[in-house]
């Protein structure tokens, strides 16, 4: 069992970083969304609630984007692909997210247009100030309002569609909003309400045999592998909604999953219904409320993260992950209780023997 959990501590650590709330260069209360695409042909699409903008051109004429001091940004070109200007200051200051960075002397509006390619197909994505909120403070219009959502920005990105004499002005809207927290609770009463209902009456129904009470824990052990099987499916998730190379998708895998194995392991030992399998249970469970339930809590209540899923699903995935731990102990301390039951000595009546008889 020690090694168990020392083996745990180290691979259950790890899941911390391969699962996220959310998408660490955007927002969860922001939600930017596109609503005029300027022109029919351009498709707009927004990345990590906030944190991107990315323009397809079927339009079949080429696109600038323009930049904030009015110059050319980036150019959009019919099969040749996406290219940025990187004489145009927008190049330097889309590189964090609020805008503080440094511009070269030469990036200036006025400055000839210098196009490095960054893109070989028809689309691409960037981050644009336009589209997000700037300042580090809440909006005037939420204070006060927090349990509301509000537009806080309109969004304006200017185009141009064509080059030339018949070149057209266009432009991109849309609105930004805040996004109030969900309540978190709902699902952690619900599920801990199920879990215990169905200990509680696996436990009133079923007896121990031979010493040993098998069906409350492999009850208990198949409600644990059903969170062991959500939090998979959560892992690969977390890896195909963040940016993430190869090389690191498959080190957050193996290292989580590394976690669940161990969580599994534990759990194979209560199938025999033996005292020291409810204890190992307890701990599978354990394992699962801190790695994969507590490091994932601000999902709970967050109103967008990065998913694949539907956000319901990783969001009764994490309330399951905190609360198996409900039908897990309540199984222990049953199990406890009925063998502290049986190991303890019975007590039978003493044979009287008198000691000198009586006349």
């Amino acid at each position: 069992m020690t090694v168990a959990i020392s083996a745990s501590a180290l691979c259950g650590a790890a899941p911390v970083a391969a699962h996220g709330a959310t998408d660490t260069s955007g927002s969860r209360i922001y939600r930017s969304e596109i609503t005029e695409p300027g022109a029919p042909g351009l498709s707009w699409q927004v990345i990590g609630g906030d944190a991107a903008v990315e323009l397809e051109n079927r339009t079949e004429r080429e696109v600038t984007v323009v930049g904030y001091t009015g110059e050319p940004y980036l150019r959009f070109v019919p099969g040749d692909g996406v290219y940025r200007n990187p004489s145009s200051p927008a190049t330097y200051l889309n590189e964090d997210r609020y805008g503080d960075a440094g511009i070269p002397l030469f990036a200036t509006a006025s400055a000839e247009p210098v196009w490095e390619q960054m893109a070989n197909t028809n689309r691409h994505s960037w981050h644009d100030h336009r589209a997000h909120w700037m300042a580090g403070l809440d909006p005037p219009i939420v204070v006060g309002a927090r349990d509301q959502e509000h537009i806080v920005v309109a969004i304006a990105i200017p185009l141009v569609i064509g080059d030339g004499p018949i070149a057209i002005d266009v432009t991109a809207l849309g609105e930004v909003r805040w996004l109030p927290d969900l309540a978190w609770w709902p699902p952690i009463v619900i599920l801990a309400g199920i879990f215990t209902a169905l200990i509680a009456a696996i436990a009133a129904t079923n007896r121990p045999h031979h010493g040993r009470w098998t069906p409350l824990a492999r009850e208990t052990a198949l409600i644990v592998v059903m969170v062991i099987v959500a939090n998979a499916v959560r892992t690969v998730d977390d890896i195909a909604a963040r940016s993430t190379s190869t090389a690191d998708g498959i080190v957050m895998a193996v290292i989580a999953l590394a976690a669940l194995g161990v969580v599994v392991a534990l759990t194979t030992l209560a199938w025999s219904g033996r005292p020291s399998g409810f204890w190992a249970l307890s701990v599978a469970a354990l394992m699962l409320m801190l790695f994969y339930g507590g490091e994932a809590s601000a999902e709970l209540s967050a109103p967008q993260f990065a998913t694949t899923l539907p956000e319901w699903v990783r969001r009764w995935t994490i309330a399951a992950s905190y609360t198996v731990v409900a039908p897990a102990f309540l199984a222990a301390f049953l199990a406890g209780r009925w063998y502290a039951r049986a190991a303890a000595p019975v007590a039978t009546p003493g044979t009287w023997a008198p000691s000198e008889a009586v006349t």
